[in-house]
């Protein structure tokens, strides 16, 4: 992973061509700000794709498959050691103290919304040594002095009672 983010990093660069005062500048700014991503995703676990075709030969539903992708990549961090660590290595190479964690959909369900809220709730809380669930901007600011990472967690629209809803 560290090897990808220096060649995505190096690739930046050549195309934008700083010089080294104003490279340095930037950095320094960069370091010193409070940075919000307004619509970002917390980094997610990898999906295992054996689980999903195990899935897929025993005739899963479509939502039964939903919910098994979204487990896998919203809560795999708290399952590996490894993927935690490529989820800091990455969120930690992108300089964002801060996500607007989006945890809802289009057309939300009420019960869809609590159970993505419930999933990020669990990761907050359950990996501290690099999440916090920021409620208020000021829990932002603690965060970042305690070198952690925030979450703020948002929805995608209001959720819609089933017969709101258009059924694809």
């Amino acid at each position: 992973m560290k090897n990808r983010i220096e060649r995505c990093r190096k690739a930046a660069l050549d195309i934008l061509k700083p010089s080294r005062r104003q490279l340095e500048h930037g950095l320094e700014l960069h370091d010193d700000a409070l940075v919000w991503d307004a619509y970002g995703f917390a980094p997610a676990g990898i999906v295992d794709c054996s689980r999903m075709d195990k899935m897929i030969s025993e005739s899963a539903a479509p939502d039964e498959l939903v919910l098994a992708k979204e487990e896998e990549c919203q809560l795999k961090s708290l399952w590996s050691n490894e993927n935690f660590k490529i989820c800091k290595e990455a969120w930690d190479a992108s300089g964002v103290d801060c996500i607007f964690q989006n945890a809802g959909e289009e057309g939300n369900s009420i019960e869809r919304m609590i159970l993505r809220l419930a999933r990020f709730t669990a990761i907050t809380d359950t990996q501290r040594k690099l999440y916090r669930r920021a409620v208020l901007p000021e829990d932002v600011e603690t965060a970042k002095t305690q070198g952690k990472k925030s979450l703020y967690l948002t929805s995608n629209g209001v959720p819609l009672p089933a017969h709101f809803r258009s059924e694809n």
